[in-house]
C-alpha cells in the first residue's frame, strides 16, 4: 500500500530504448557520438607476415625553384620573417589639399608596369587631342578679351597719336621758341614763408602798451 503523496520510481527496464533517443533532449541536450560508439579510427593490422597498408599520398612532382611552403598563407623561410615595408604614408588632413589633393602618391608602392605605360599613354594621346580641339575657341576668346582690354584701358603711345603726327610737323625755330621750365614751386614756398604770422605773447603786448 502506497501513502498519501508518494511517488514510485518509473523504471523502464523492460522497454528498449529507441535508436535515435537522446537523454534530455527536451530540455535542450545535444546527443554526440565518441569513438567507442563507431569503433577505431585505424584499419585493422593485416594478418602476419604482410605489410601495413599505407594510405595513398598524391603526387605533385618536383617543387619549384625558390618554393617555400605555405606562403600564400604569409610563411617565410625558416628562421627569416617574411619582409613587409614598414614605411607608411601620411594620409591625414594635413597632407590633403582642395586644389591638388594629397601631396604624397596613393600608389607610389605599386610595381609600374607595362600595362600602366599602355594606360599612360591612351590618357596622354586624349589629353593631347582634347586640348588641340578647344585651341582655337581659347585663342579666339583670349583675342576678343584683350581687344576688349585694350578698348577700355587704351595704352599712353596710342592716346597721343594725333599729338604724334603734329609734332613731325614743327621746325627747329619752333622746337628753340618753346620756353625753359622755371622752378615755381621753390618761389610759391618762399612766398608762403614771408606771410607766416606768430602770435605774441601776453608780456610782449603788455610792455608794448
Amino acid at each position: 500500500r502506497v501513502g498519501v503523496g508518494a511517488r514510485t520510481a518509473n523504471t523502464f527496464g523492460n522497454v528498449a530504448v529507441p535508436s535515435n533517443y537522446v537523454a534530455g533532449l527536451g530540455r535542450g541536450a545535444v546527443g554526440f557520438t565518441t569513438r567507442s560508439d563507431i569503433g577505431p579510427a585505424r584499419t585493422a593490422a593485416p594478418q602476419s607476415g604482410a605489410a601495413p597498408a599505407q594510405p595513398p599520398v598524391a603526387d605533385f612532382g618536383a617543387a619549384p625553384a625558390g618554393y617555400v611552403a605555405g606562403a600564400g598563407r604569409g610563411a617565410s623561410i625558416l628562421g627569416k620573417r617574411p619582409e613587409t615595408d614598414t614605411t607608411k604614408e601620411d594620409l591625414s588632413e594635413t597632407q590633403y589639399d582642395q586644389f591638388t589633393g594629397y601631396s604624397q602618391k596613393l600608389f607610389s608602392d605599386t610595381p609600374y608596369d607595362a600595362a600602366d605605360a599602355e594606360a599612360d599613354q591612351i590618357y596622354e594621346a586624349i589629353d593631347s587631342r582634347m586640348d588641340m580641339r578647344r585651341k582655337k575657341r581659347r585663342e579666339s576668346k583670349m583675342l576678343e578679351t584683350i581687344q576688349k582690354f585694350r578698348q577700355d584701358k587704351p595704352k599712353i603711345s596710342d592716346q597721343f597719336v594725333d599729338l604724334k603726327k603734329d609734332i613731325g610737323e614743327l621746325t627747329a625755330a619752333d622746337w628753340e621758341a618753346i620756353p625753359d621750365v622755371k622752378d615755381g614751386s621753390l618761389k610759391l614756398t618762399q612766398a608762403k614763408r614771408k606771410e607766416i604770422y606768430t602770435p605774441l605773447s601776453d608780456a610782449m603786448l603788455a610792455g608794448a602798451a
